[in-house]
């Protein structure tokens, strides 16, 4: 991949590949990025590069779009990462290679807790 490469479903090609991609075997995940400010993470797989998720994608179990998107982790064909989106919506997500879901976010209960999760961070 290179400011070559088409963004899949996007049009125009990447200005901006991140310098950290995550690895599993021959599998790659990283954020990307190209013109008119969209963004998000892409995942190279069999020889295919395609999205996971980006500012167009859809918070599953939120509102509206992904607007900010964390260094994704990769294992075999499932990527998990942390995505922000509008108001003060912000979660951990997984893709298992044909779906994304919501792990947690902010409106889920703690286990074995009246309270929910008030801040979601990325571990390094």
């Amino acid at each position: 991949m290179d400011r070559a490469t088409a963004i899949p479903n996007s049009t125009g090609t990447f200005t901006v590949i991140d310098n950290k991609p995550a690895l599993s075997g021959a599998n790659v995940v990283f954020l990307g990025a190209g013109d008119s400010e969209q963004h998000g993470i892409y995942f190279f797989e069999s020889n295919a590069l395609r999205r996971v998720a980006d500012t167009a994608t859809a918070i599953p179990d939120g509102t509206g779009a992904f607007t900010d998107f964390d260094i994704p982790v990769v294992s075999g064909s499932n990527v998990a990462f942390r995505g922000l989106g509008r108001p003060g919506q912000d979660g951990i997500y997984f893709f298992d290679g044909s779906a994304l879901s919501r792990v947690v976010d902010r409106t889920t209960p703690i286990p074995n807790s009246t309270a929910h999760f008030s801040f979601i961070s990325r571990s390094s």
